[in-house]
């Protein structure tokens, strides 16, 4: 008995020093870093592109996942970087007509509207500056982050913010006028849809699968459309935020899901 007992036991041994041989590779460290991108293959190239011109504007989008968006408004491009740079450049020959630094980190932009450019901060400024020149001519603090370009129709500004708020400001002081707080779901993409303002009428898509219609002056809902209802077994088959650029066409607004769903709304009755 005590033979067998001592040819177990070395069994055992030689068992667990194998298998610590094989455990131990399974954590060989690799010097291949997990995230970088795959090598490009090389194309065969199918259209020739000729570039006219390039300008370069700050750090770009920066390390903070920002969509800052360039505009366009007669002859001009308006364009920020994530480090508070914003310029004006001529689209035609690419020639730089101003610059400016706002020393802010800027997360939405660029809203253009009459003369004015409009732009947020990842603190929650609002930001509103002469298109001519880029000189500031007020900023107001919202209640959170922005991540798309601010709006507006000369007579209200809108910005929307990812703790789920749409705020109105005053067009000419920036002052407060109203908020709007939507249910933020448990899980969302970071990342809000940019408001569209028509007339007096402000359509905002939000978190929770939602696209209302606003007055914009006042802030009062005209309208509530569900774009798409939460479904499945985990948070994250259950996202439904309405995070991309909606569109409008004469009467009807188009928005879409995080998970795919389409709907056109037509925007005098919110059907």
């Amino acid at each position: 008995m005590w033979q067998i007992s001592r040819h177990l036991l070395l069994l055992t041994m030689v068992c667990s020093i194998a298998g610590c041989s094989t455990v131990s590779g399974w954590f060989d460290s690799d010097d291949d870093d997990p995230t970088a991108p795959l090598a490009l293959t090389d194309i065969t190239e199918t259209v020739n592109i000729d570039e006219l011109w390039s300008v370069g504007v700050g750090d770009g989008q920066g390390d903070g996942f920002y969509r800052l968006q360039p505009a366009i408004r007669g002859t001009a491009i308006y364009a920020a970087s994530a480090d508070g740079e914003v310029v004006a450049v001529d689209r035609r020959q690419g020639k730089t007509l101003w610059e400016i630094d706002l020393d802010i980190s800027l997360s939405g932009g660029v809203g253009v509207s009459e003369d004015t450019l409009l732009l947020g901060s990842s603190e929650g400024l609002v930001i509103k500056l002469d298109a001519s020149n880029g000189q500031q001519l007020w900023s107001t603090m919202v209640t959170g982050e922005i991540l798309s370009p601010p709006q507006g129709n000369g007579k209200v500004v809108v910005a929307q913010t990812y703790n789920g708020k749409l705020q109105g400001l005053d067009f000419a002081t920036g002052e407060l006028l109203w908020t709007y707080s939507s249910n933020i779901p448990v899980l969302t993409v970071r990342g809000t849809s940019a408001p569209i303002i028509d007339n007096d009428r402000v359509y905002a898509g939000f978190a929770n699968g939602r696209v209302l219609a606003f007055d914009a002056q006042t802030g009062s809902v005209l309208w509530e459309v569900r774009v798409a209802i939460p479904k499945g077994r985990s948070e994250i088959e259950r996202i439904v935020d309405v995070d991309g650029t909606m569109a409008l066409a004469g009467d009807e607004l188009y928005a879409v899901s995080y998970q795919g769903s389409v709907v056109a709304i037509n925007v005098e009755t919110g059907r």
